[in-house]
């Protein structure tokens, strides 16, 4: 099919670890929030509120630094929204026994060295207005015109029951993903709506990208959970692309009903 196409719509992406090592203490917007350094390559992020908002000049972790979020539970949230200009370059380490939203329009990476273990993970270049986040309505829109990118070489894993959220106008897999019995959305849009409800996670695209491109060239392993890729685009001379180079695992779909989805607009195309 036009391949072409596909070729002249590849991102070729540099990025360098920022010169600041780990994030700076957060500004606190809503919820309670404590920061702490056990040692010069360790920040902990103490939340005793179910749900908290921080915003940063930067978030990036670099090789040999981790992040630690402790939270009161599975079901606690914190979002993260980067107000600076830089990418968030997560070389290191980000744990959370909770959830975890990663807000930064300049796009996200995660290195091959990275290697992210929470209770779940919502990172995208979309943002969300503090009052629906605070109220449970998880609509995330696009607030500029740039078309960014977040991208996965390292490691990325949900607990059971779970989910993992890649966000942007291109998202990009080149390393592992796992949520077992959860949910793994890899999704290219300018508006999403989320429901989380207990174990439960859905996503729903609102708005198109203008030229929206998911490509999954490793691993996507969510065994008995639901795996979704999707891209839409408004641009009719650049039609968005799912492309899956790599391997998908939902065992269930074999045994017990797991499910994978393949979806693109009717002006896209499916490989």
């Amino acid at each position: 099919m036009k391949k072409s196409l596909f070729l002249s719509l590849i991102i070729l992406t540099t990025y360098t670890p920022n010169s600041v090592a780990l994030p700076p203490n957060g500004n606190v917007v809503s919820g309670s929030v404590t920061f702490s350094n056990p040692n010069e390559t360790s920040l902990q992020i103490e939340q005793s509120s179910n749900k908290a908002i921080i915003e940063y000049p930067n978030f990036s972790i670099n090789n040999g630094e981790q992040v630690n979020f402790i939270q009161p539970d599975s079901s606690s949230i914190a979002l993260n929204r980067v107000t600076g200009n830089d990418v968030s370059n997560i070389f290191g380490q980000l744990t959370a026994n909770g959830q975890i939203f990663l807000v930064n329009p300049n796009g996200i990476v995660f290195s091959n060295n990275s290697q992210v273990d929470v209770g779940g993970l919502v990172a995208t270049t979309l943002d969300i207005n503090n009052s629906d986040f605070l109220s449970g309505n998880y609509s995330f829109s696009q607030l500029s015109e740039a078309q960014n990118f977040v991208i996965n070489n390292g490691k990325i894993e949900s607990i059971p029951n779970g989910y993992i959220a890649l966000i942007a106008t291109r998202v990009t897999n080149d390393g592992d993903i796992k949520s077992d019995n959860g949910n793994i959305s890899l999704v290219s849009a300018d508006k999403v709506q989320i429901q989380i409800n207990g174990n439960q996670f859905a996503i729903q695209t609102d708005a198109a990208s203008w030229n929206g491109i998911i490509e999954n060239k490793k691993l996507l392993e969510a065994d008995g959970g639901i795996i979704l890729l999707e891209a839409n685009t408004e641009n009719k001379l650049n039609e968005s692309i799912v492309n899956n180079d790599g391997i998908i695992k939902a065992n269930r779909i074999e045994n017990q009903g797991g499910e994978i989805w393949l979806k693109g607009n009717s002006e896209g195309d499916i490989y």
